[in-house]
């Protein structure tokens, strides 16, 4: 009699596929360490400046699956009038930071985030004035801590949008007075709201 035909009996995926397959979905994630992000920011303080429109640039660097560092910078947008035709200032304000963040990269749709950073802030004004009033031009640093909250959208397999709220308060605070025009005050707080798309590198 024939010999009996060979029985091919499939098996399961071995433990060693599996695993490759999860860790590279794994390590797609976790390759994605360092970001950088382009927006825009609306400024105003809570006392009389702005709002502002700022272009900003921020970079973001992933320390774990939730929590990373953050450097943003923003300046060179419109300047806000301060007072009435006649004794006004034009101020303008830019400011660079470096902080913590819940902002690492998430294959989450939505997820929160949010931050702590400190910097510094350059408020700038020029005075303007009819004859015989002189118009003067200052600008001062100032020590300026942040505290913001938002969330992050996920728009691609890196690209993201961020929408955020944050609060900066600057020490010393700027004080801009216009003669009969009354005044100012700059990072006592000020007030930002941004948007920001970013790609994860």
């Amino acid at each position: 009699a024939p010999p009996p035909a060979a029985t091919t009996v499939p098996s399961p995926a071995s433990p060693a596929t599996t695993d490759m397959v999860a860790s590279g979905a794994s390590s797609e994630r976790a390759g994605a360490r360092i970001g950088f992000a382009l927006g825009a920011a609306a400024l105003a303080s809570l006392d009389g400046v702005g709002p502002a429109i700022l272009p900003v640039v921020r970079f973001d660097a992933a320390l774990g699956p939730w929590v990373g560092l953050e450097a943003e910078a923003a300046g060179f947008g419109t300047r806000p009038t301060v007072g009435r035709p006649g004794a006004s200032a034009r101020v303008a304000q830019q400011y660079a930071l470096l902080g913590a963040c819940v902002c690492a990269p998430s294959m989450a749709r939505l997820r929160p985030v949010v931050g702590l950073s400190a910097g510094v802030l350059r408020t700038a004004a020029v005075g303007e004035a009819d004859a015989p009033l002189q118009g003067h031009s200052v600008a001062r640093w100032s020590f300026v801590v942040e505290a913001s909250a938002g969330a992050r959208l996920r728009l691609a397999k890196r690209t993201h949008l961020t929408a955020a709220l944050h609060v900066q308060v600057a020490e010393p605070y700027v004080d801009i007075r216009v003669v009969n025009a009354g005044s100012a005050t700059s990072g006592r707080p000020n007030v930002l709201v941004t948007f920001a798309v970013g790609e994860w590198l």
